[in-house]
């Protein structure tokens, strides 16, 4: 696999590569990503990291200059690298047109989903990491707390944000933590989110506040 770092994000070339070897979620990704652009990718000094798969097998890795010393680096690379895991599985059924059918704010819905059902999974593999205590505010529910929970009330509050109710989208993240969905699909998310939403009257684009 050739790495490609031109601004040093990495602390090494090494800690990434073990990444992609092991990752629980993908018995053989490394054979099947080649390139790894890293990119800089952030908000003022605050880093935004992200992931995007190309063709040929090439994926751009987006990592802000403080992102390698946050405490659970190692894990923000292994959800990142989760998205590209499933993706490059044919039954998880990704399909970018279907996401181009989407709305907006059903869009940012299927990613919440899809973030809180790759935390889940990781999370049974052992390799979850909240990383440092930091309670985040929304503007409906407060200061959620820097725990697990929170980070599930986070969850749940965005899913709020685009017209799922608290209550359901709450119900789901706690269930699915317990219990992680190993063989939900794209189109199931899909098909979750627009069977739940417009339950707060008409969806919005705001996400909550971090």
């Amino acid at each position: 696999m050739q790495i490609i770092d031109p601004h040093m994000l990495l602390p090494d070339n090494q800690v990434l590569q073990d990444i992609v070897d092991r990752h629980p979620l993908h018995p053989d990704l490394a054979g099947w990503v080649d390139t790894v652009e890293v990119f800089l990718s952030e908000r003022g000094e605050i880093p935004q990291e992200c992931i995007e798969t190309e063709v040929a097998h090439k994926v751009r890795l987006g990592l802000g200059r403080l992102s390698k010393s946050k405490p659970n680096f190692r894990y923000i690379l292994y959800h990142e690298f989760a998205h590209v895991a499933d993706r490059s599985r044919l039954e998880f059924k990704y399909s970018e047109e279907l996401k181009a059918s989407l709305s907006s704010s059903e869009r940012m819905a299927v990613m919440e989903l899809w973030n809180l059902s790759i935390d889940a999974r990781l999370n049974k593999a052992e390799v979850f990491e909240l990383g440092k205590p930091q309670p985040c505010y929304s503007k409906k529910h407060g200061w959620l707390p820097g725990t697990i929970y929170g980070k599930l009330q986070g969850h749940a509050a965005t899913l709020e944000n685009h017209g799922i109710s608290y209550e359901k989208a709450m119900e789901h993240a706690e269930n699915w933590w317990i219990s992680p969905p190993d063989t939900w699909s794209y189109e199931q998310m899909v098909s979750w989110v627009k069977k739940n939403s417009g339950e707060q009257g008409v969806p919005t684009d705001r996400s909550r506040s971090r």
